[in-house]
């Protein structure tokens, strides 16, 4: 059986002594790899609240409440009836700024109507904090042009701020992840018969994001990408030979080979999926 403790307001009640000695009791708590991961995975939550998170260590995730005695966590526990941070919480945070426009992370949503906004969504405290990074949205490269190779990653170095750099891993995961969904709606084929088809250009795009990372942030970003990506295009419906011709390279002329791929999916990373297995 699964529920909310009492203290966190959810018209639960405590167990009786009789059924409490009958059962085992685990609480479980989300830790900022798990949002982290289920963000990598989902490809729709906007860069800017897992870069926050990030950057924050987390401690914004959720309420601090009396069940997690000696967590990270800064919010206090919630008075009645207001809103509050968690994953879920946090979740429709994100929805809200793609739904006003912020979905394309270089869309800056105005500031005056995001925070009463957010502040809706995950409480005064946590959307406060959270106000400071969403100003860094201004300072992202040009997301399109990475995918489509003509930014070069070493004229547009990242700053040496966390948040930049996970803001642009995001954004570069979920521009890549839209692209291949896309791919699956217009049934699109794995053929790479020239530069011009739609499978190269996928295929070249998602190089050109994996190693614009690498070059322009670590190999654990890039590493990170690049897993994401490869595991989205294996839960997809799309045919099993993307991924085959991705890890193989599509253009040796340009640097887009299997040995720029190998580099990155090698990186020691905390995102620990089966890409290694599958470049053997």
């Amino acid at each position: 059986a699964a529920c909310n403790p009492p203290s966190t307001n959810s018209l639960a009640n405590d167990l009786n002594y009789p059924t409490v000695s009958r059962c085992i009791h685990i609480v479980l708590d989300y830790t900022l790899d798990d949002f982290m991961n289920y963000a990598m995975t989902c490809g729709t939550m906007h860069p800017a609240v897992v870069a926050f998170h990030k950057k924050t260590s987390g401690r914004f995730l959720q309420s601090k409440w009396s069940i997690y005695p000696g967590s990270a966590y800064e919010v206090p526990e919630p008075m009645a009836n207001e809103p509050f941070p968690c994953p879920r919480s946090w979740t429709l945070a994100s929805n809200v700024i793609n739904a006003l426009g912020g979905a394309k992370v270089n869309n800056v949503v105005d500031y005056s109507l995001l925070k009463p906004l957010i502040e809706g969504a995950v409480g005064i405290q946590a959307a406060d904090q959270f106000a400071t990074t969403y100003a860094y949205m201004h300072r992202l490269p040009d997301i399109e042009k990475i995918f489509d190779g003509t930014l070069d990653a070493k004229k547009a170095k990242l700053e040496d701020n966390i948040a930049v750099q996970f803001l642009t891993m995001m954004s570069c995961i979920n521009y890549c992840i839209g692209s291949v969904n896309d791919a699956v709606q217009k049934n699109i084929t794995a053929a790479v018969a020239s530069d011009k088809a739609p499978a190269y250009k996928l295929l070249a795009g998602i190089h050109y994001c994996v190693r614009f990372m690498g070059e322009a942030s670590s190999p654990e970003l890039a590493t990170m990408t690049l897993q994401s990506i490869t595991k989205a295009m294996r839960e997809s419906k799309m045919s099993p030979q993307f991924v085959t011709n991705l890890l193989n390279g599509v253009d040796k002329a340009k640097g887009l080979t299997r040995e720029d791929i190998v580099k990155y999916s090698r990186t020691t990373s905390t995102n620990s999926l089966d890409v290694q297995a599958s470049v053997g």
